[in-house]
């Protein structure tokens, strides 16, 4: 991904999104045939989503580095510069992005083995218009109405702001750097601000190939979120504890 300026600077020439404004919900469409990106974009537009069409794995990185995280992607598995499921596997090192690959027949079983891992969903090409816009349909329902508004940063409110894509963090105007895992934790409960988000929930949102998130090691990676982004660390106003059940991201005001 590409990044050009220091994250001081970059964070301190953002302008901010508010958290709970609500805004059209936006896909990204991942796609190097012009003509199926075209026609993705139309028939999505018509469903009332705005759509940000890219061509190449880089195309899309650099539309991320600059804009912030879409609410959804649609990716293709064949692309002229990276597979669409290490692109997939690359974006969710740091958020709980919904993606819906594009796969040929062919590839069936090798995404299928890779789905629970890399997407919400897939469709085989050729499909049809009203499956794409069904499919993206289900998934943002699944997703629900979050208060999160996906932008290059988010200010929560007066004293903090959160940059997912660069895994920064703004507090009280200090720069506080993030890791990719903690970036992702904090994703979670945002998107379900509000809402109960339960250990065993985020868990399975976490875990890796190859690698599982015990419940121990999850209350370490909170502890030391909290540690990062709360002004007061005594006393918790952004992670909260949600009776042995889970945690909560307090919904906007």
């Amino acid at each position: 991904m590409a990044i050009d300026r220091s994250p001081d600077r970059q964070l301190g020439e953002q302008s901010p999104f508010r958290y709970g404004v609500r805004l059209a919900q936006r896909i990204l469409a991942l796609e190097d045939d012009g003509d199926t990106a075209r026609s993705m974009a139309y028939h999505l537009e018509r469903a009332g989503y705005e759509v940000l069409t890219c061509g190449s794995a880089a195309e899309a990185l650099d539309l991320m580095d600059q804009m912030g995280l879409p609410h959804l992607a649609v990716v293709d598995s064949t692309l002229p510069d990276m597979s669409g499921l290490v692109f997939c596997r690359r974006i969710l090192q740091f958020c709980d992005l919904p993606m819906i690959v594009l796969t040929s027949a062919h590839e069936d079983e090798v995404v299928g083995q890779e789905l629970q891992q890399c997407a919400e969903d897939y469709l085989t090409k050729p499909f049809n218009a009203h499956d794409l816009v069904t499919r993206v349909q289900r998934v943002m329902r699944r997703i629900g109405d979050s208060s999160l508004v996906i932008a290059h940063l988010v200010q929560v409110d007066d004293s903090l702001s959160v940059d997912f894509v660069h895994q920064h963090a703004l507090l009280r105007g200090r720069h506080v750097p993030i890791t990719a895992l903690e970036t992702k934790i904090l994703y979670i409960l945002m998107r379900h601000a509000g809402h109960v988000v339960t250990t065993d929930f985020l868990l399975s949102r976490l875990c890796q190939p190859d690698k599982a998130i015990v419940a121990d090691a999850l209350r370490f990676h909170i502890e030391r979120l909290r540690e990062k982004i709360e002004p007061d660390p005594s006393g918790a106003n952004y992670i909260l504890d949600a009776q042995q059940a889970g945690y909560r991201f307090p919904a906007a005001s």
